[in-house]
């Protein structure tokens, strides 16, 4: 009799350990996640009242389900929303974070109006059922509050998503990138936001320095805080910028140090062309300037950089902005790479990121001034 209160106790206590273990777990890692280029305070999963500064969930539950799934946005408003999680996205922090994107208002990337600009979908390679997963969303909808389309977003799929296990194995993607082959190793990341995602999340919810017009997305253009390169108005304090990747300041003016062993980081690109290599454990931001309205080509000839599962993360990349829009995450590089690669800005400046977290980490690339 004793044995079997003495079993029934433990597994009591068992249940109680693995219960706290998961809320532990969860809180501190809500607690380390917004921290990098967002304005969204720490917080907790367990016990969320009230998230972030400006957001209060009156009530957010996470309940197990066969599958992931969360409402787009606050569908309910007097009524309990919840977010649906199975066991493999309870046990991953990062499928947590991208389903309750969903529920801050943010769509799949890939779903965005403009996305055939920038990836190619084969259906037929899909398996059955797969295609609900591309539905285009319209500005109905939601808003991009204009930004621009990003491969690195949390809440793209990888290539290979809803593919059928014969495409699958032999390597053919579902989507396709447009502008370059090497986005495909960024697309289903799953270790962060990015600047841009944050970026709608804070306009939607936070808009406090009255940058947007929430009834059309659309930026205004009397705005009073003049950001730099991408960055928008801190809603704690309208007088000063959160900035993209690379860029500090109050403004967003200027381009974050790099390391004293990368010497001289600032470059005007001319006709003739220059050279530059960039090898062992430091981090460096190369900024390339080039006359106005002219562009710049860049050549990379070869890189050595860390690669992990396939995918290519900011984290361990070497990263090269080279569109326009600088708050969009840049090309990123993983690997061994000894093919030589060509690359056009979009505009007449380039920031580049060499970070070496190895000491055979290696970047060479050329540039020169094009019309």
């Amino acid at each position: 009799m004793k044995l079997i209160i003495y079993i029934y106790i433990y597994i009591i206590i068992l249940f109680i350990f693995i219960i706290v273990s998961k809320i532990i777990y969860l809180k501190v890692y809500f607690q380390k996640l917004w921290i990098t280029n967002t304005n969204l305070p720490r917080g907790y999963i367990v016990g969320i009242n009230k998230i972030f500064n400006c957001l209060i969930f009156y009530r957010l539950i996470f309940k197990e389900g066969s599958y992931c799934t969360s409402y787009i946005r606050n569908v309910f408003k007097n009524k309990t929303q919840t977010i649906t999680l199975s066991k493999g996205c309870y046990e991953d922090t990062y499928l947590i974070l991208h389903e309750l994107g969903h529920a801050l208002g943010l769509v799949h990337e890939h779903s965005r109006k403009d996305r055939d600009k920038f990836i190619k979908i084969h259906y037929n390679r899909m398996s059955q059922g797969g295609n609900g997963n591309f539905f285009i969303f319209n500005n109905s909808y939601y808003y991009n509050y204009s930004t621009t389309y990003d491969y690195a977003a949390l809440m793209h799929y990888t290539a290979y998503s809803f593919a059928t296990a014969w495409y699958k194995f032999f390597g053919y993607p579902v989507m396709e990138p447009k502008l370059n082959e090497q986005y495909i190793h960024m697309m289903g990341q799953r270790k962060k936001m990015t600047f841009n995602e944050f970026k709608r999340i804070n306009f939607c919810h936070c808009n406090w320095c009255k940058w947007v017009s929430n009834y059309t997305g659309e930026i205004y253009s009397n705005k009073k805080t003049p950001c730099k390169n991408g960055g928008y108005a801190d809603f704690r304090n309208c007088s000063k910028c959160i900035c993209p990747t690379g860029y500090t300041g109050d403004l967003c003016q200027k381009i974050i140090p790099s390391n004293s062993e990368c010497g001289n980081t600032s470059f005007v690109a001319n006709r003739k062309g220059t050279s530059l290599i960039y090898n062992n454990n430091m981090t460096c931001h190369i900024f390339i300037n080039a006359t106005e309205g002219k562009k710049i080509e860049i050549t990379i000839l070869y890189v050595n950089a860390p690669v992990k599962k396939r995918l290519c993360t900011e984290d361990i990349a070497y990263q090269f902005k080279y569109v326009r829009d600088k708050r969009t995450t840049g090309l990123l590089l993983c690997g061994h790479h000894q093919k030589h690669m060509k690359l056009t800005s979009e505009s007449d400046s380039v920031l580049v990121f060499y970070k070496g977290l190895e000491l055979h980490s290696l970047l060479v690339f050329y540039f020169k001034e094009i019309d």
